[in-house]
């Protein structure tokens, strides 16, 4: 357990390596901002009723919308009260029905310079850790601009340019992933750290996450929690989920129905009860989507269709 086995004072990867969280971040952003050119706004996206456009208005800074300089002032005036994303969404998309590529790649890099701009400011070591409120609840600030990754990567795979290897390398696309299923950890620990313990045994919740792309894992306790890049063999005994991270991704967006996916093993796990505990406590994340699936899905855990429900309403309450 030593490796996931927080100490009082972390707060994931804000606290372990804020210069990377923010890298990889920015990585995400400049894999995305380089892919404006090759979409076809007007395209329909995976999402039904959804375009192209539709998609890119969920992600970037925008007029209306809810960016990082809106999170450090509300964090410094320790305002935990952020707008739904929901309406933040529909702000955006009614206030720019007719965004161009040079409106989306302006929206996205200004993002971008939002986060390297505080970055380089000398302000974001003693800023990261400023409680701020969003889909996860209160958290660090750091840890919800490093939700972003997530974010994005979702976007990039709803309007079908993470899969075409015309727009993204082979590189690229495996970095997207690889960066958006570390954010997703990190979230998810954040959002245990918050939870109140049932009994002895929820002290120490953890989960691992192993893909080719990436095996990572957080270990939470009550107000911290660790994130961290797992050896191989792995040598805490954590709850464990298998899969390819595009396949993680997509699911915990509800992209991708959970039942076909362990029915074809494309995903499998360890440790049924230890993976109810980190159920439970990802309940604590306020007006999410998933709720009453997750609830269904605490009796029934151990059977294919309890896996699936469990990574798509516990972990996708992250989603974009």
């Amino acid at each position: 357990m030593a490796l996931l086995t927080p100490a009082a004072h972390e707060r994931g990867r804000a606290t372990a390596n804020l210069a990377n969280l923010l890298t990889d971040t920015l990585r995400s952003w400049d894999i995305a901002i380089g892919a404006v050119p090759a979409l076809d706004l007007d395209h329909n996206s995976r999402i039904r009723g959804r375009t192209v456009r539709d998609v890119c208005l969920t992600v970037g800074t925008w007029p209306h919308g809810y960016a990082l300089p809106d999170m450090v002032t509300a964090g410094l005036n320790n305002d935990l009260v952020a707008p739904p994303r929901s309406m933040i969404d529909t702000q955006v998309r009614l206030g720019n029905p007719d965004a161009t590529l040079d409106d989306v790649g302006a929206a996205w890099q200004q993002a971008a310079d939002d986060i390297a701009r505080w970055r380089d400011s000398g302000d974001a070591e003693e800023q990261a850790l400023l409680t701020v409120g969003g889909p996860l609840g209160p958290v660090p600030l750091a840890t919800l601009v490093g939700a972003s990754a997530f974010q994005i990567a979702v976007a990039l795979r709803d309007i079908g340019v993470a899969t075409a290897d015309h727009v993204l390398s082979a590189d690229d696309r495996n970095r997207l992933h690889r960066i958006a299923v570390h954010s997703l950890t990190d979230s998810a620990g954040a959002v245990c750290a918050r939870s109140e313990p049932v009994n002895d045994a929820d002290q120490l919740l953890m989960l691992n996450i192993v893909t080719p792309q990436i095996r990572v894992g957080f270990g939470a306790i009550k107000n911290a929690w660790r994130t961290a890049l797992l050896p191989d063999p792995i040598p805490d005994a954590a709850p464990r989920i298998n899969t390819d991270a595009e396949v993680m991704i997509d699911i915990a967006a509800g992209r991708r129905s959970p039942l076909t996916a362990a029915a074809k093993r494309e995903i499998t796990v360890s440790d049924a009860s230890g993976l109810l505990a980190v159920a439970r406590a990802l309940l604590a994340a306020p007006d999410l989507p998933g709720g009453d699936g997750l609830r269904a899905a605490l009796a029934a855990v151990q059977g294919a269709s309890g896996l699936g429900s469990f990574v798509k309403n516990s972990l996708g309450r992250f989603r974009a």
